[in-house]
């Protein structure tokens, strides 16, 4: 017996944006294990596993909350996507001052790293408002 109050713009917003948040921490730790291979940057207390798997979903899901609330509006899938473009920018300008440590190639090393999770979770939250409103078999 299928319950279609399971099926509420509400549920179906939180569940994408739970959904994007998984799929997004999954994406930056392997783009975490690859840059690091690679430029062998090994600080770790900030940017590392834990703070990947509990940080991007959670983010994520308060934009489906996010998108929840803007969608009840005639525009407001536009003007989610205007606020995600507009805090990924800003978050990627704020990146631009890091200063982690007192060692110059560590602080770019670390800018970039930082900067390639930002712009993996603001491509992320573009994905809510689609999975919200169409119909699929994940949510």
């Amino acid at each position: 017996m299928e319950n279609d109050n399971l099926h509420t713009p509400f549920t179906r917003s939180v569940m994408a944006g739970l959904f994007t948040g998984i799929v997004a921490a999954v994406v930056c730790m392997v783009f975490n294990n690859i840059y690091r291979t690679v430029t062998y940057f090994e600080l770790s207390a900030i940017i590392n596993v834990a703070s990947i798997i509990f940080a991007i979903p959670l983010i994520l899901l308060v934009a489906g909350f996010g998108y929840y609330g803007l969608s009840k509006y005639k525009r407001g899938t536009i003007v989610y996507w205007a606020i995600a473009i507009l805090i990924t920018g800003i978050c990627l300008f704020l990146d631009s001052s890091i200063q982690r440590t007192s060692d110059a190639h560590l602080n770019v090393e670390f800018r970039q790293l930082l900067s390639g999770i930002i712009i993996i979770s603001g491509l992320a939250s573009f994905c809510i408002p689609y999975l919200a409103t169409h119909e699929t078999n994940i949510i």
